[in-house]
């Protein structure tokens, strides 16, 4: 819990994300509506208790709204799934089409898999797309590059150590816990503790928690809590 001198100071820790709300009193309330709807409905849900015990009816404003094209706040995390997923693919795909293939070869397959599927996403969801990511479209285009390379080299690694078994060990990894961990349905703070650490080194954690800082905030995330 965090108290702020005045409300110009807890506005602005609500736009730049130190903070998920900010309770002015009165039953006045700021928000983010950008950190999506799990979020939003939980300190709604909960300051409509300190504003009823205050006599007031609770009044909403989302100051750091979610894009047009993205209303839910779901797009990083699909835009993410979907750069894990083809990653994942691709990495397994290579083992099965061209088992003999020299391992440095294969590795190398992984930068113009990498770039289109960056340069893909980025476009398509961006600000020239849907604009449901509507930040700068190079910086987005950077931040998906590695990660889909990130995810398939992963693959790639696992498969040639495990053999078949890496197939499995990179679909639990990668695909189960690096997505239920990423943050992009609802925050790493709402993971159990066991889980979190995951959020923090996974591909997948570290795409969501970039593509937020860069379409939704003027700054880099920082640590979140309520004011």
């Amino acid at each position: 819990m965090e108290t702020y001198p005045d409300e110009t100071t807890a506005r602005r820790a609500v736009r730049d994300r130190s903070v998920y709300a900010a309770y002015l009193g009165q039953g006045h309330l700021l928000c983010g509506g950008a950190n999506g709807t799990a979020v939003t409905a939980t300190v709604t849900t909960a300051f409509a208790s300190v504003a009823h015990a205050e006599h007031h009816d609770l009044s909403v404003q989302d100051v750091a709204p979610a894009a047009a094209g993205d209303t839910r706040g779901l797009s990083v995390f699909y835009a993410a799934f979907g750069l894990v997923l083809a990653g994942y693919l691709f990495g397994m795909t290579t083992y099965q089409l061209a088992p003999r293939l020299q391992y440095r070869w294969r590795m190398a397959s992984l930068a113009p898999f990498g770039a289109v599927g960056g340069i893909v996403v980025a476009t398509i969801a961006g600000s020239t797309g849907f604009g449901a990511l509507p930040g700068p479209l190079l910086p987005l285009a950077l931040v998906a590059v590695p990660t889909g390379a990130a995810v398939g080299g992963t693959t790639m690694v696992l498969l040639r150590l495990s053999g078949s078994a890496g197939v499995s060990l990179a679909s639990i990894l990668l695909l189960i816990l690096g997505n239920s961990s990423s943050g992009g349905i609802m925050p790493a703070a709402y993971l159990p503790g066991w889980l979190r650490p995951l959020s923090e080194i996974l591909p997948v954690g570290t795409a969501v928690r970039a593509m937020q800082g860069l379409s939704r905030y003027p700054g880099l995330p920082r640590r979140h809590s309520v004011g």
